[in-house]
């Protein structure tokens, strides 16, 4: 007889067991989908030569803010405060930049509050792109 209450124990645990599994798995499955990001975006820098040659790129995930870009969250601040309208970024303000001609080409595709986005734009040289972009192109 010492055996019964065990096998009962035991019983009452798997049966707790399934009603947990179950439970967890019916609360998993009525959570909503995510939300897709609001904003989307491949950023490059290319330089404007004959060359070609990519000078730096970056992914950008905004809401949740993310990506390969190495602050995001400023980034998708700026673009948030412009609602992603790359052409009304302001300038960072005080920062001077070196008069050296390399001229760059900055370019961003993508999404936007799910509007496809096409930025292209040539600037003198990095640091006039990393400024005049609020440093969504410092990468």
């Amino acid at each position: 007889m010492t055996g019964r209450p065990v096998a009962t124990a035991l019983a009452a645990a798997a049966a707790l067991a399934l009603t947990l599994t179950a439970e967890g798995t019916a609360s998993a499955a009525a959570a909503p989908p995510a939300a897709a990001p609001a904003g989307s975006l491949d950023l490059s820098l290319v330089a404007s030569d004959i060359s070609q040659r990519p000078v730096g790129d970056a992914t950008l995930e905004c809401a949740p803010d993310g990506g390969t870009h190495p602050d995001p969250e400023a980034a998708c601040a700026a673009l948030t405060a412009v609602q992603g309208d790359f052409t009304r970024l302001p300038d960072v303000p005080g920062r001077a930049c070196p008069a050296v001609v390399d001229p760059v080409t900055a370019v961003a595709t993508g999404t936007w509050q799910g509007v496809r986005v096409s930025y292209r734009e040539t600037f003198v040289n990095r640091c006039a792109a990393e400024v005049g972009t609020s440093d969504v192109f410092r990468f």
